[in-house]
């Protein structure tokens, strides 16, 4: 029976590990897939707002460099000479050619007016010598070319403005080119250092969130804790009262065995009286009398050496089997303890499910395979609890009949315990009708005193026995409510990660479709999420999420 026990536990015990390690890889992995699940999300999020913004400024520089290319077809026709290679000036460069074409035309207006003073030194020399006609004509003519040489001045005066002013016009726009530039530059940087400090915002979001989801689990943990501790002290109780029970019970009956004992030493006592005083009205020899007594301590001898074959087969029958009984009944009795131990508490039961109708509710207001996948899940430890629930009934009804067939057998085992007690007592009559009742009783007596110690060695090592086993099932409690616990822990996180994805995929869709063009790269940044609602056991917050 003790075999058959140690078997059925270690039977449990396999299956209750491989139950506890299959939910813990399956907790882990969906774990797993729900984080991977969040951080391409948010990469891609992050990939998306760098491709925007490089886009908005390629689409800047695309749009500058065309106004550079447009800009010098509308110059005059000195610049449309150039050529093509040169179609992009610089400001030194434009500098450098206004200043070489003035200095050009300063020196042809220098050389122009040299030469002109030198004809008008030979006009005026020529007029000394001629006559008033001559220098009446030669005074038109002078007076012709000055007016000439003026119109070619104003004229050159003209250009050299339109000139400097083509020259303050292509500083004005490559001033402006630099600040446009300045400006991009400047609105690419508070870009970069917004989104660094949306990804710094955000960790220390997720470091928050991990530091609030520890203190949950912390304090979850305590709570367990403490619920450990208060069943182990009631189991402990429990054993307690039951250990006080059986031993009160067995010294019951070690009272009214020694109170029967006691009552069998007092009618030998005065059957040897009676024997004595009927030896002494006799007339035996000494003889006969040291014969009689050393044939008695021979036959004590012989019967203390043969003690077992005093007993009739049918008591020592009727004894094996009350003790086999008394151990299966043990045994039964373990078992109904560690069936008390594993069944949940009505209370625990009942707030198991309102967090399950609870999480089913939370869980049916998702959108998407995510809520999907989350009721498929939930509706599989559903599964699993009712079928373990059904495992315990079943356990149950045949705990049940097996303590009504025990109480049977017990009933039967009463009916034989008195039929041999019967037998006892027509073997003590027999034994007392013989010549030698003193030293039968005396022997009888022994025998029933090895036995009780025999049966009190094996009471005091079934007793050990059931007390590690004892240990044993409250070690495998304790580690199926820490199962449990972390069962419950990996439900609840696996269900906040599931409401945040829900929750930023149903925020980025509406908001992530805007156009962006080109004049509007600065303003028109990619969207991001305002709030993710993290819900805790006992606290909901609205944290930044990117």
């Amino acid at each position: 029976m003790g075999a058959r026990h140690q078997s059925t536990v270690e039977s449990l015990r396999q299956q209750f590990d491989e139950e506890k390690r299959h939910l813990r890889q399956v907790h882990a992995d969906e774990l797993q897939r729900s984080l991977e699940t969040l951080r391409t999300a948010l990469v891609k999020d992050h990939a998306d707002e760098v491709a925007s913004l490089k886009e908005s400024a390629e689409a800047e520089k695309a749009q500058w460099q065309h106004a550079v290319e447009m800009r010098p077809e509308q110059h005059d026709a000195w610049q449309q000479t150039e050529p093509p290679a040169a179609e992009l000036w610089t400001r030194e460069e434009i500098s450098s050619l206004v200043g070489r074409r003035i200095e050009e035309e300063v020196d042809r207006l220098r050389s122009l007016h040299e030469a002109e003073v030198a004809e008008l030194k030979k006009a005026v020399d020529r007029n000394t010598r001629t006559p008033a006609k001559e220098r009446q004509a030669s005074s038109g003519g002078l007076s012709s070319r000055m007016v000439e040489l003026e119109a070619e001045v104003s004229r050159l005066r003209g250009r050299l403005s339109e000139a400097l002013r083509e020259q303050e016009r292509a500083g004005a726009l490559e001033a402006g080119f630099e600040r446009e530039r300045a400006e991009l530059e400047a609105s690419l940087r508070r870009a970069q250092a917004e989104g660094a400090q949306r990804d710094e915002a955000h960790r220390e979001q997720l470091r928050r969130t991990e530091a609030t989801l520890r203190a949950q689990m912390e304090t979850e943990k305590g709570r367990l804790l403490l619920q450990q501790e208060q069943l182990a002290w009631r189991l402990r109780e429990e054993h307690a009262q039951q250990t006080q029970a059986l031993r009160e019970e067995h010294l019951r009956e070690v009272e009214a065995l020694q109170h029967e004992l006691d009552g069998a030493k007092m009618k030998l006592r005065a059957h040897r009286m009676s024997a004595l005083v009927r030896s002494s009205r006799g007339d035996t020899p000494s003889s006969d009398n040291g014969s009689l007594s050393s044939s008695a301590s021979a036959s004590t001898m012989e019967e203390a050496a043969s003690s077992d074959s005093i007993l009739s087969p049918q008591l020592r029958e009727l004894l094996a089997k009350i003790y086999r009984e008394g151990l299966h009944v043990l045994s039964l009795t373990e078992r109904q303890l560690l069936q008390r131990h594993l069944t949940p508490p009505p209370e625990h039961s009942d707030g198991t499910a309102a967090d399950s109708s609870a999480s089913t509710v939370n869980s049916a207001q998702m959108a998407g395979p995510t809520a999907e996948e989350f009721q498929q899940l939930h509706d599989t430890l559903l599964k699993e609890r009712l079928a373990h629930k059904q495992e315990l009934d079943e356990v149950t009804e045949r705990m049940k009949l097996s303590r009504e067939q025990q109480d049977q057998r017990e009933l039967k085992l009463r009916a034989k315990a008195w039929s041999s007690q019967k037998c006892c007592f027509s073997e003590a009559t027999l034994l007392t009708r013989s010549p030698w009742p003193v030293v039968c009783v005396c022997v009888q007596w022994r025998r029933w005193r090895a036995r009780c110690a025999r049966k009190r060695g094996r009471w005091e090592e079934l007793k050990q026995r059931a007390d590690g086993e004892q240990a044993k099932t409250l070690e495998l409690l304790t580690q199926l409510n820490s199962q449990r616990s972390q069962c419950l822990e990996l439900e609840m996180a696996l269900a906040n990660c599931r409401a945040d994805l829900a929750d930023a995929a149903a925020r980025r869709s509406p908001t992530s479709r805007r156009p962006c063009t080109a004049g509007q790269s600065l303003s028109c940044s990619p969207p991001f999420l305002g709030t993710v609602s993290v819900s805790t056991v006992g606290t909901t917050r609205k944290t930044p999420h990117v």
